[in-house]
């Protein structure tokens, strides 16, 4: 029994140590990997996004992988035994002294075997991580390891985007880009201070159809400065420039929220992110879908106030046109 003790507080003593030595190195394993995760430009990625579209996402990342087969759950399992075996063997052997014909000759052999075995085992199942902040992480990997040529940042007067070798390009350049076969370009927006994030018309989940711009419009100080939009290349540009000129945040996040003052939650919603550089004015084009998933405030106060106060990261999908599918979007 002493020795089953011995050999159990041992057991116990190795298995704490395994532990903490576990401990100490999984802090540098995970240091590591995030370094790896932030080598790139997009190191924002690794952050909660404020928003991100979980279908287009898995879309994406399906039409870029095409598993055929894909591994759900693994399972993991870890055993020690330990055996001690162990004995006594006795002998001895003697004569009586008596008369030569009478003597006799004795021998005893005692023997004892024992054995002691202790086991402990474990099983681990581990889930397979699909969450969507999981898949656009290894979409940005996969674009900037295979096509760093279709990963783009607009200018923050919008006026151009650059390639990752900070090329300058134009967006009709870029646009070309579309039809060429590889996957469609990525452009990241870092929006600055300042940026005007204009609302312009939503559908509820109910499927009610919300023309935010004419709430914005109607409340805005000089609002009736603001001519109907016309889509005449020349006219287009005089509304989108109002747009630019009278734009008011605080007016622009009231419109969002009114928009579902009856209970409807957002399903999808499309933005102009408008910039004046000079005479020229560049209103791109940017579609969300979070399809009844996030609250109104995500499109009011986070969006559109706080982007024109502190800025914002948006990441998507160039369309023709100037005219952007939102992937993901990241508070500054």
């Amino acid at each position: 029994m002493p020795f089953q003790k011995y050999l159990s507080r041992m057991l116990t003593t190795v298995g704490y140590w395994a532990l903490s030595t576990a401990k100490k190195l999984a802090p540098n394993s995970a240091q590591e990997e995030f370094k790896k995760r932030l080598r790139h430009k997009l190191w924002f990625v690794a952050d909660i996004p404020l928003f991100i579209d979980e279908q287009a996402v898995e879309k994406l990342h399906d039409a870029l992988s095409r598993p055929e087969f894909e591994t759900t759950s693994r399972k993991a399992s870890m055993s020690s035994v330990n055996t001690n075996e162990y004995s006594n063997e006795i002998t001895g052997s003697g004569e009586i002294g008596l008369a030569p014909f009478m003597k006799l000759s004795t021998a005893t052999k005692l023997g004892q075997k024992r054995s002691s075995s202790t086991s402990k085992g474990a099983e681990f199942s581990q889930e397979k991580n699909n969450s969507a902040e999981m898949r656009f992480e290894k979409i940005i990997n996969f674009y900037a390891n295979n096509y760093p040529k279709r990963i783009f940042w607009a200018k923050t007067d919008l006026t151009e985007v650059f390639d990752t070798e900070g090329l300058a390009l134009s967006w009709t350049d870029v646009s070309k880009l579309i039809d060429t076969p590889a996957p469609r370009p990525l452009i990241i927006f870092e929006a600055p201070i300042g940026s005007k994030i204009v609302p312009m018309a939503a559908e509820t989940t109910d499927g009610k159809l919300k023309e935010i711009y004419k709430d914005l419009i109607k409340n805005t100080t000089n609002g009736n400065k603001i001519p109907q939009y016309s889509s005449t290349p020349g006219q287009a540009q005089i509304y989108w420039g109002s747009l630019e000129e009278h734009f008011e945040s605080s007016v622009a996040m009231r419109a969002v929220e009114n928009a579902t003052k009856d209970g409807g939650r957002i399903d999808w919603i499309d933005y102009r992110l408008i910039s004046r550089t000079g005479n020229q004015i560049i209103p791109i084009h940017l579609h969300l879908t979070p399809r009844g998933v996030y609250n109104t405030g995500t499109f009011a106060y986070q969006t559109v106030r706080r982007g024109h106060k502190h800025g914002i990261k948006i990441i998507g999908t160039l369309k023709q046109g100037e005219d952007v599918n939102v992937l993901a979007i990241y508070e500054n």
